[in-house]
C-alpha cells in the first residue's frame, strides 16, 4: 500500500500533467483560429490570437518546472538504507 506522501505526490504530478495537456490543446486551438483569421485576411485578429497562444505556451514551462521541483524535494527527503 503506496504512503499517503506518495499518493498526494502522485495526484499532484497527475493533476500538473492534465492542466499541461489542457494548454497545449488551447495552443493548438489558438494557432488554428489564427491560421483561420489570417486565410481572412484579419491580420491584426491572427496576430492578437497568436499573442494569447504565446502567453499560455509561455506559461506551459511553470508546470514543469513544478513537477521537477516535486520531484526533487521527493528525493532529498527520502530516508537513506545505510
Amino acid at each position: 500500500m503506496p504512503s499517503p506522501r506518495l499518493t498526494e505526490v502522485k495526484d499532484v504530478t497527475d493533476a500538473i500533467q492534465r492542466l499541461d495537456e489542457e494548454i497545449h490543446k488551447r495552443v493548438q486551438d489558438a494557432l488554428n483560429e489564427s491560421h483561420r483569421l489570417y486565410e481572412a485576411r484579419k491580420f491584426k485578429e491572427s496576430a492578437a490570437v497568436l499573442d494569447e497562444g504565446m502567453k499560455l505556451l509561455s506559461s506551459r514551462s511553470s508546470p514543469t518546472i513544478l513537477r521537477c521541483a516535486i520531484t526533487s524535494s521527493e528525493t532529498v527527503r527520502r530516508p537513506s538504507n545505510t
